[in-house]
């Protein structure tokens, strides 16, 4: 866990090989972070936008269509307001569609320092 700029918090967890480059691993972004940025509603607080990234031979490769397929379902199970049922009803078919690319989340490791240092800042 590590937070930038004083208010971004990211978690990261997997394995890496720092010899031959290589590691899967996640990145963690929680949703009490996102929602500073876009309006979240009615999310666990204890939720992560989980990127998987893959690295080989010293080369990064993130899944692009993993992480739209991860955030259009987000926004339609929890940004859009009541007034907006067509574009909610829109990503909710496009998540529900999607789902059958079977994306899994994986078990998020429990932080290793509780409190987080800067939540006493």
């Amino acid at each position: 866990d590590f937070l930038i700029n004083d208010s971004v918090h990211l978690a990261c967890w997997g394995e890496v090989n720092l010899k031959t480059h290589e590691g899967n691993f996640i990145a963690g972004i929680p949703l009490k972070t996102l929602q500073q940025f876009i309006n979240l509603k009615d999310f666990d607080e204890d939720d992560y936008l989980q990127i998987p990234i893959h690295s080989k031979d010293g080369k990064i490769k993130i899944n692009e269509k993993e992480i739209l397929i991860k955030i259009t379902t987000l926004l339609g199970n929890t940004q859009l307001e009541p007034k907006n049922k067509l574009l909610k009803k829109v990503f909710q078919q496009v998540a529900k569609y999607t789902k059958k690319e079977s994306i899994e989340e994986k078990e998020m490791p429990k932080p290793t320092t509780l409190p987080f240092p800067w939540e006493s800042l």
